[in-house]
């Protein structure tokens, strides 16, 4: 039996087995282990440039929570001063109303003095040549005599009189 295997070991079987096994030894390391270690490598890259892109795509993340916040309270700061905006043209709405309120008030009182004083004027130019036709008449009739009228000028002195001592 021992004979059969060194003859089957030198036989020309064995001799194409081994050659095969050669080939495709030679092949995979040769072919196969460096396609395989460039594939490997390939992954590995695309590992880490994906690692890189997730690491970028973090920071913008943040950067762009970060701007969302900054811009929420940005929004919330010109909320504020629009209300106080609002409340201040609200009271300057209030005081110009009350000023034209004011105004009209005084406008109305000026019609109403004017209105009566045109009212007296009218009623000066309608009565005083009626008053003054009656004065008038009746200022002769009272010093239609020398001793009244001597006696008025008489009285009228001694005023001025008193008056200047």
């Amino acid at each position: 039996m021992i004979e059969y295997i060194i003859s089957y070991i030198f036989s020309i079987h064995f001799a194409n087995f081994i050659c095969v096994m050669g080939v495709l030894i030679y092949l995979v390391k040769a072919r196969l282990i460096p396609a395989i270690d460039a594939s490997m490598k390939e992954k590995e890259a695309e590992r880490l440039a994906l690692k890189e892109l997730a690491k970028t795509a973090g920071h913008a993340c943040e950067t762009v929570n970060e701007s969302t916040e900054e811009q929420k309270l940005y929004a919330q700061e010109l909320l504020e001063k629009l209300k106080e905006w609002n409340s201040a043209i609200k009271e300057s709405q209030e005081q110009e109303a009350k000023k034209r309120l004011q105004g009209r008030r005084a406008i109305a009182a000026l019609i109403q003095k004017q209105e009566e004083m045109l009212a007296r004027q009218y009623l000066l130019k309608k009565i005083s040549p009626a008053v003054m036709n009656d004065a008038t008449e009746k200022l002769i009739k009272v010093f239609s005599s020398k001793g009244q009228q001597q006696d008025f000028l008489n009285n009228a002195l001694e005023n001025l009189e008193q008056e200047s001592a």
